[in-house]
């Protein structure tokens, strides 16, 4: 068996280097939001098991002008570090249970 630590610490600098490191979940966790917020992740590693949760703003598209359709409402992805954090957690604690 192959230590899975250095590919995943190595595939988080392919993404961006803003990840912020998340403490209390497996070995190693990192969060991480789309310069854009269109988006968030948590990604952990725990022993051979790397999890992700992701979460992305759908966009409708038209088309016929070949472009996407501006949207009314801005996301507000404030504290939503917390509530990945909780939702990794608990998903963990049931992948445990098994």
């Amino acid at each position: 068996m192959t230590d899975p630590g250095p590919e995943f610490e190595a595939r988080l600098g392919d993404l961006r280097t803003e990840a912020e490191r998340v403490d209390g979940l497996g070995e190693v966790a990192y969060f991480d939001r789309d310069e854009n917020d269109l988006g968030a992740w948590i990604r952990v590693l725990d022993g051979q098991v790397e999890i992700e949760i992701s979460l992305q703003r759908l966009q409708n598209w038209d088309g016929e002008k070949n472009e996407a359709v501006p949207q009314a409402k801005t996301i507000d992805l404030s504290g939503v570090d917390a509530l990945l954090a909780q939702d990794m957690k608990a998903l963990m604690a049931a992948l445990r249970q098994g």
